[in-house]
């Protein structure tokens, strides 16, 4: 995104406003490709818009010189952030979980260097959030 913003800002875009993505873009099919490698899910209504407004608020940081503070997506993240969905019941679906769920669950729920044991409950959440990042590309 901020490669996108930065390439804006060097062509001389002046106002956020001028920055629009359409679903054939680039940076859309970019991104698609990224998260959704197989194509196995619908790409959500509203995705096309959360882009676009993170463009532009990448180009609003960079165009008034925020990016040479440290920490300075920060505060783009916590905008964006509130554009975020629920996540949807067909990822909360244990057919979808692959078979590393378990392996999470068995490192988490497990005293680990000295650690207080994590109840059940807590060691399963953080299972299924990490398969969910590893299976999509999260991280």
């Amino acid at each position: 995104m901020e490669k996108y913003a930065r390439q804006a800002v060097t062509e001389g875009i002046k106002t956020p406003d001028d920055l629009l993505i359409a679903g054939d873009s680039e940076l859309y099919r970019v991104l698609n490709l990224h998260y959704n490698r197989n194509n196995h899910i619908e790409v959500p209504q509203n995705f096309r818009f959360v882009v676009e407004q993170t463009l532009r608020e990448f180009f609003r940081a960079i165009q008034g010189g925020k990016d040479t503070e440290q920490s300075w997506k920060k505060s783009i993240y916590k905008i964006i952030s509130r554009m975020d969905d629920p996540v949807p019941e067909y990822f909360n679906h244990t057919t979808h979980h692959d078979p590393s769920y378990y392996d999470y669950y068995n490192i988490y729920s497990h005293n680990i260097e000295g650690r207080q044991q994590q109840s059940e409950g807590e060691a399963q959440t953080k299972a299924k959030r990490l398969n969910l990042r590893k299976k999509y590309h999260w991280i």
